[in-house]
């Protein structure tokens, strides 16, 4: 703690992402892991390996968005450092051109004639109002320099708002990270509870869940609104194939699904050129050429009177 207080921010900054990164290679090997298990066939061995493996993955992902935040709330703080000298810079230029103002109206009240007769030498004349010449154009950077401030503060407010905005997104993110490893945590209990470690009790319970799934795999969802119709096994299988690289629960993400776009019936009318925050705008595009999905034809949330929308729709 002591060396870190004494390092500057930039060595801070570099310090968490060194950090981020290295959780982010151990959470990848994991996720490696992960898949090496499901490919193998199902045994009571495999499935608390796997469980394992996410539970170690998601506790790594905590850390991670834990580092993440920190490294938000340190750019929100820098942020609003720049932010306070450039309102008394701000100051001291209006300051300036108080000043400057009070000099001209103090010659303005003498009068040509007064300046005349106050100066006997005709060169202290010149020099006076070459003076007045250099205080109005003292004025005038003044002013420029104000302008340029107003649209640096301006700038500065806007990106200081998408810092908040994603500080709380890291800090809701983590909140479902901690959820699903205590989900995954229960899963485990419950299957060796159920199964008392025993390879015949579990490939009992597996067969009950084919039968179970067997008897509505045939129900169909209709998708309100969209006029689409999937079927459980196709939703629940893109649920599944999430849950697998996120660690969140198929059900929960099916219930997401539900809420937030009544089974993707209520897409956005916004579009991310427009209405996305432009720190998210390259990761958009991105996800769109992998998914083979044109970003301007992509509906995206339309964005509210205040902060951004950008938020993508389900594309099942």
């Amino acid at each position: 703690m002591g060396g870190d207080s004494l390092a500057s921010p930039d060595e801070l900054k570099e310090n968490l992402r060194r950090q981020i990164d290295d959780l982010q290679n151990q959470i990848n090997q994991y996720r490696e892991n992960i898949s090496g298990l499901q490919s193998q066939g199902k045994s009571l061995n495999r499935e608390i390996s796997l469980l394992d493996s996410k539970m170690k993955s998601t506790a790594l992902e905590i850390k991670r968005t834990d580092l993440s935040i920190q490294q938000a709330e340190m750019e929100i703080g820098n942020k609003n450092t720049a932010l306070e000298e450039a309102e008394k810079k701000l100051g001291r230029e209006r300051e300036i051109i108080a000043q400057s103002i009070r000099q001209i109206d103090e010659r303005d009240e003498q009068g040509i004639l007064e300046m005349i007769l106050k100066n006997q030498k005709l060169s202290d004349l010149f020099e006076e109002v070459n003076s007045l010449r250099d205080i109005q154009e003292s004025i005038q950077k003044s002013m420029a320099e104000i302008e340029i401030l107003k649209v640096d503060l301006a700038n500065d407010k806007e990106i200081l708002e998408g810092k908040i905005e994603e500080l709380g997104e890291l800090k809701n993110l983590q909140q479902i990270q901690k959820k699903a490893l205590v989900s995954q945590q229960e899963e485990k209990k419950n299957l060796l509870a159920q199964t008392k470690g025993q390879e015949s009790d579990y490939q009992k319970l597996l067969q009950k869940a084919s039968q179970d799934a067997a008897a509505i795999r045939n129900n169909l969802y209709l998708l309100e609104g969209s006029g689409v119709s999937m079927s459980l096994e196709k939703a629940y299988n893109y649920a599944k194939l999430a849950g697998d690289l996120t660690g969140v629960r198929p059900a929960f993400l099916l219930a997401v699904l539900k809420k937030e776009s009544s089974w993707g019936g209520n897409v956005g009318t916004g579009t991310w050129r427009k209405d996305m925050r432009p720190a998210d705008r390259d990761a958009f595009v991105l996800i769109c050429e992998k998914l083979g999905l044109n970003p301007d034809t992509t509906p995206v949330s339309k964005k509210p009177w205040y902060g951004w929308g950008g938020a993508m729709g389900p594309w099942l």
